[in-house]
């Protein structure tokens, strides 16, 4: 509501410290004329306010907002005092002229995070309308100012997101490297055509004092990294380093190798879709026995094989790292791949998150990490969407998290499963109390009797499950599926209040006679001072 929203800014209401102005130009009455003083009031509003910090902007079809209209609510937006987060972005084809992020940001002063998508840049002509102009050189360089004089204390994290290939990025990392409290900096470009930094600003870039968080995605930097990369080794600083998307060939793999063998700071390396070979690959796994620091590794989408995963397996088995999470999406490991990788994990004691999504595993891997489920203690998170695990791996998968008391997230969305599967999976959550997270989407085979069988099962027996994804099926009608109330509610702490019947008696009824109105129960919940209170929410 409108209203409610100015009323709250105009109150300085305390709880009110993010702001979503998401989609205004769509649903924006105050656009045609009718409603202009609505949108007038809400300008007036953010303009008093002291509470608001955070701001995320978010348009799709610009046309439905005149320019004026559109400069005026930036304006307003960098008004606030105590702003500190903004987001501004585009979607689909509606570019945002850089002008409009040069209103807001002109007047703020306290900015920490600023976060920027599908901005319009100078000689930008392919998603050009009638509505939008290209943006002058003075423009930018007033960006460009703004960014290196009035943000210049305050600002501690940058990202700028598709990116047209006109767009300066010489330019601007020349100021952001200027910037002494710049911790995080993400770049990622439109398109993955060409060369996008020269290697003097990637140099510069690596040689930062401040930045612990650096992503260079989709910007081809392939044949300039290999030396460059080996320049880490003296860095202490850098923590988290992202070259997704950048062409990396055997070179780039092998500078990789070797930088983990020598840097004893970096705890997170994403090179997912570089098409890495897997002899490299195994280099880089080799690497991590006597690498200290790394906690994340992201292979996704490059080309490794056998060799990488006898390396994995060798490692995991060892626990000779401090890789607590690895993804290996959309690699052709295969049943011979995973199995390996299964064998070292049953003998594994550090790794909590492993993602095998498009591996090409079948339900004939699934007998091995039924093996390695119930003697590792450690793992949390398993993914192996979009595989063909099918019924016979689910069923088996199931059976094994009967016993297992770690595992918290399980993704098998996309494995061509039918209602056996759902059936198995609902008689494990009767007696398994640490999954927390089951995903069961785009299995289009399940029906009604599947949604039947978890439905009971959530009304019944468990109270841990909190988030739960089923595909679409045309015989069920959302709003009449208790399901979703009964994950909320296990959200807000159904098991424990269970648990303690002296505290609430009159819900403990109210809960096991509702399975006819579960939705009205959840919202009573919510709406109950003295239960809130007690959930601690």
């Amino acid at each position: 509501n409108v209203d409610t929203l100015i009323q709250l800014l105009r109150d300085n209401e305390p709880r009110l410290t993010a702001i979503d102005l998401r989609n205004i130009g769509v649903r924006a009455p105050h656009a045609t004329g009718s409603d202009q003083s609505c949108f007038r009031e809400l300008l007036d509003a953010l303009k008093g306010n002291q509470t608001a910090t955070s701001v995320n902007s978010i348009f799709r079809f610009l046309q439905s907002i005149s320019e004026d209209d559109l400069f005026e609510l930036f304006e307003a937006v960098g008004s606030l005092p105590n702003l500190e987060h903004f987001r501004l972005a585009s979607s689909g084809l509606a570019r945002l002229p850089l002008q409009v992020t040069n209103a807001a940001l002109q007047k703020t002063r306290k900015l920490k995070s600023i976060t920027l998508q599908s901005i319009h840049s100078k000689e930008n002509v392919i998603f050009k309308t009638k509505s939008q102009r290209n943006t002058t050189d003075e423009e930018f360089l007033s960006f460009l100012d703004v960014l290196g004089h009035n943000l210049k204390e305050s600002l501690e994290s940058f990202t700028i997101q598709d990116l047209e290939d006109s767009f300066d990025l010489d330019a601007l990392v020349a100021v952001l490297i200027t910037l002494p409290n710049l911790k995080d900096l993400s770049i990622r470009s439109f398109s993955p055509m060409n060369q996008r930094l020269t290697r003097n600003s990637v140099t510069q870039l690596f040689a930062s004092n401040s930045i612990t968080s650096l992503a260079l995605r989709r910007l081809r930097l392939g044949s300039i990294l290999p030396d460059l990369l080996v320049n880490l080794e003296d860095n202490c600083i850098l923590k988290q380093l992202s070259l997704e998307q950048n062409s990396l060939d055997f070179q780039c793999g092998m500078a990789i190798a070797y930088l983990l063998l020598v840097n004893q700071e970096l705890e997170v390396l994403n090179l997912g879709y570089n098409m890495i070979p897997d002899d490299c690959g195994s280099a880089i796994i080799g690497a991590l026995s006597g690498n200290k620091t790394l906690t994340s590794l992201d292979l996704t989408a490059n080309g490794l094989a056998l060799y990488t995963c006898r390396r994995i397996a060798h490692l995991l088995a060892g626990n000779e790292s401090t890789l607590k999470q690895l993804t290996l999406n959309q690699n052709s490991l295969g049943d011979e791949g995973v199995v390996m990788i299964a064998a070292g994990l049953s003998q594994n004691a550090t790794l909590r998150d492993i993602s095998l999504a498009e591996t090409q595993i079948t339900e004939t891997t699934c007998t091995v990490l039924t093996a390695s489920l119930q003697t590792n203690d450690t793992l949390e998170r398993l993914n192996l969407a979009d595989n063909q695990v099918n019924d016979e791996g689910c069923i088996s998968l199931s059976r094994a998290l009967r016993l297992n008391s770690t595992l918290k997230s399980l993704n098998l969305f996309g494995n061509n499963l039918r209602d056996r599967s759902a059936l198995e999976l609902a008689d494990m959550l009767k007696e398994n109390s640490t999954l927390e997270r089951l995903n069961l989407g785009n299995n289009s085979h399940l029906t009604p009797t599947a949604y039947t069988d978890l439905e009971q099962v959530l009304m019944d027996n468990n109270f841990t499950l909190k988030h739960l994804w089923l595909p679409p099926t045309v015989d069920i009608v959302m709003p009449n599926c208790s399901i979703p109330s009964f994950l909320r509610l296990n959200r807000l702490g159904r098991g424990a209040l269970l648990q303690q019947l002296d505290s609430a008696p009159m819900w403990l009824e109210a809960m096991y006679a509702s399975a006819s109105d579960i939705h009205q129960l959840y919202f009573l919940v919510r709406a109950n001072p003295a239960v809130v209170s007690w959930l601690k929410l």
